[in-house]
């Protein structure tokens, strides 16, 4: 089979492959997503969920990066948000 006589996909299964092969990348332990920007017709910007560590919780919260405070964090912390 040549590629001119190949039926190639429509756009929304074309970009959906690509989320979906974008999502492989996502380490949630809840839901894994992912994205596709698309702007007239072409790929701006891909996407995938992450599930942040807490020390990223700490320096949002403006704690000192201490084992009693990773405990804190982590309690109040829903693993499956992301």
């Amino acid at each position: 089979m040549t590629a001119t006589s190949e039926k190639l996909p429509d756009s929304d299964t074309y970009y959906m492959g690509i989320a979906i092969a974008v999502r492989e990348k996502a380490n949630c332990t809840g839901n894994r997503v992912g994205a596709v920007a698309v702007l007239e017709n072409r790929v701006i910007s891909t996407g995938y969920n992450v599930q942040h560590h807490a020390a990223v919780f700490r320096l949002l919260e403006g704690t000192p990066p201490s084992e009693a405070a990773a405990d804190r964090l982590s309690s109040r912390v829903d693993p499956l948000r992301c």
